[in-house]
């Protein structure tokens, strides 16, 4: 297993907390990651791997109507809404 840190950032793009744990996988710690990210009011985590950037995320920016987004959708999906 390997030891993970997750950082959760602020609107000001400050670390305001952490959590550690341990996980087999990128994909699982990054599951897990995300999952506390849920249960947060943050605007984005940083998740790393001793010293090693495994993950960046940050909250999408506001809707062109000023509400904020919860996820982006890619720019390049094959169809048009």
């Amino acid at each position: 297993m390997a030891y993970y840190r997750c950082y959760f950032i602020d609107d000001a793009s400050h670390v305001y907390d952490f959590a550690e744990f341990e996980c087999d996988t990128d994909g699982e710690a990054l599951s897990r990651a995300s999952g506390l990210r849920a249960a947060t009011v943050t605007e984005g985590f940083e998740l790393w791997q001793q010293h090693r950037l495994v993950h960046r995320a940050e909250r999408a920016p506001p809707c062109s109507d000023g509400h904020p987004t919860l996820w982006a959708l890619p720019r390049d999906l094959p169809f048009d809404f």
